[in-house]
Protein backbone atom coordinates (compact mmCIF):
# COMPACT_ATOMS: atom_id res chain seq x y z
CA UNK A 1 0.00 0.00 0.00
CA UNK A 2 1.81 3.37 -1.55
CA UNK A 3 0.27 6.42 0.63
CA UNK A 4 1.11 10.30 0.39
CA UNK A 5 1.45 10.08 4.44
CA UNK A 6 1.63 13.77 4.83
CA UNK A 7 -1.87 14.17 2.81
CA UNK A 8 -3.27 11.08 5.02
CA UNK A 9 -2.38 12.99 8.35
CA UNK A 10 -3.85 16.44 7.29
CA UNK A 11 -6.80 14.39 6.08
CA UNK A 12 -7.41 12.61 9.13
CA UNK A 13 -6.24 15.47 11.28
CA UNK A 14 -3.53 13.46 13.18
CA UNK A 15 -1.36 14.63 15.47
CA UNK A 16 2.28 12.76 15.61
CA UNK A 17 4.88 12.05 18.39
CA UNK A 18 8.16 10.81 17.74
CA UNK A 19 9.58 8.64 21.41
CA UNK A 20 12.67 11.14 22.16
CA UNK A 21 16.24 9.01 21.99
CA UNK A 22 17.85 9.90 24.79
CA UNK A 23 15.87 11.40 28.34
CA UNK A 24 18.54 13.71 29.91
CA UNK A 25 17.14 13.99 33.89
CA UNK A 26 18.94 16.52 36.42
CA UNK A 27 18.32 15.57 39.70
CA UNK A 28 19.09 16.18 43.30
CA UNK A 29 22.06 14.57 44.64
CA UNK A 30 19.99 12.39 47.53
CA UNK A 31 18.83 10.61 44.73
CA UNK A 32 21.98 9.52 42.78
CA UNK A 33 22.05 6.22 41.29
CA UNK A 34 24.99 4.35 40.07
CA UNK A 35 25.79 5.83 37.02
CA UNK A 36 24.75 9.29 37.67
CA UNK A 37 27.42 11.73 36.76
CA UNK A 38 27.58 14.65 39.22
CA UNK A 39 27.06 17.74 37.93
CA UNK A 40 27.75 21.40 39.64
CA UNK A 41 25.07 23.87 38.54
CA UNK A 42 24.26 27.64 39.72
CA UNK A 43 21.89 28.01 41.81
CA UNK A 44 20.34 31.18 43.70
CA UNK A 45 19.46 30.36 47.57
CA UNK A 46 17.54 32.57 50.28
CA UNK A 47 19.81 33.82 52.52
CA UNK A 48 18.90 36.36 55.46
CA UNK A 49 21.65 38.79 56.78
CA UNK A 50 21.88 37.96 60.60
CA UNK A 51 22.64 41.72 60.88
CA UNK A 52 19.87 43.59 59.50
CA UNK A 53 17.16 40.53 58.84
CA UNK A 54 16.89 41.37 55.42
CA UNK A 55 16.18 38.37 53.00
CA UNK A 56 18.41 38.54 49.86
CA UNK A 57 19.10 35.78 47.16
CA UNK A 58 22.52 34.45 46.91
CA UNK A 59 23.97 32.61 43.96
CA UNK A 60 26.18 29.46 44.57
CA UNK A 61 26.70 26.41 43.38
CA UNK A 62 25.36 23.09 44.29
CA UNK A 63 25.88 19.87 43.07
CA UNK A 64 23.33 17.66 41.22
CA UNK A 65 22.68 14.44 39.55
CA UNK A 66 22.65 13.60 35.43
CA UNK A 67 21.07 10.88 34.46
CA UNK A 68 20.58 9.71 31.39
CA UNK A 69 18.64 6.73 30.11
CA UNK A 70 17.36 5.46 27.02
CA UNK A 71 13.69 4.96 26.70
CA UNK A 72 12.53 1.21 25.63
CA UNK A 73 11.04 1.93 22.26
CA UNK A 74 13.52 5.16 21.64
CA UNK A 75 12.60 6.90 17.85
CA UNK A 76 9.52 5.01 17.25
CA UNK A 77 6.43 7.03 16.04
CA UNK A 78 2.96 7.40 17.21
CA UNK A 79 0.03 9.24 16.09
CA UNK A 80 -3.51 9.53 17.23
CA UNK A 81 -6.48 12.13 16.70
CA UNK A 82 -6.29 15.10 19.29
CA UNK A 83 -9.08 17.20 19.70
CA UNK A 84 -7.46 20.14 21.65
CA UNK A 85 -4.01 21.39 21.55
CA UNK A 86 -3.06 21.41 25.30
CA UNK A 87 0.55 20.08 26.06
CA UNK A 88 -1.09 17.61 28.13
CA UNK A 89 -2.02 15.35 25.99
CA UNK A 90 -1.39 11.62 26.82
CA UNK A 91 0.36 8.85 24.78
CA UNK A 92 -0.15 5.03 25.20
CA UNK A 93 2.30 3.06 23.48
CA UNK A 94 -0.58 0.63 22.78
CA UNK A 95 -2.94 2.58 21.58
CA UNK A 96 -1.73 5.20 19.47
CA UNK A 97 -0.57 3.41 16.61
CA UNK A 98 3.61 3.11 17.89
CA UNK A 99 5.67 2.01 14.49
CA UNK A 100 9.61 2.20 14.17
CA UNK A 101 8.58 4.78 10.89
CA UNK A 102 5.79 7.29 10.51
CA UNK A 103 4.60 5.80 7.04
CA UNK A 104 4.29 2.63 9.48
CA UNK A 105 2.16 4.60 11.93
CA UNK A 106 -0.19 5.92 10.07
CA UNK A 107 -0.78 2.56 8.11
CA UNK A 108 -1.64 1.26 11.82
CA UNK A 109 -4.23 3.91 12.26
CA UNK A 110 -5.69 3.77 8.52
CA UNK A 111 -5.87 -0.16 9.78
CA UNK A 112 -7.78 0.35 12.13
CA UNK A 113 -10.15 2.82 10.21
CA UNK A 114 -10.88 0.16 8.00
CA UNK A 115 -10.78 -3.06 10.12
CA UNK A 116 -12.16 -1.52 13.41
CA UNK A 117 -11.93 -4.95 15.08
CA UNK A 118 -8.86 -6.13 13.78
CA UNK A 119 -9.83 -9.11 11.96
Amino acid sequence: MNIDILAEIIKHGLSVRQVPITIISICEIQHKKEGDEIIIRPVRERFKNPDTGVHSWVPVERPFCKRTTVPKHAGYWMCQIVNNTSSQVQWDFKRDNLAPTLPESVKLYLDKLTNPNGH
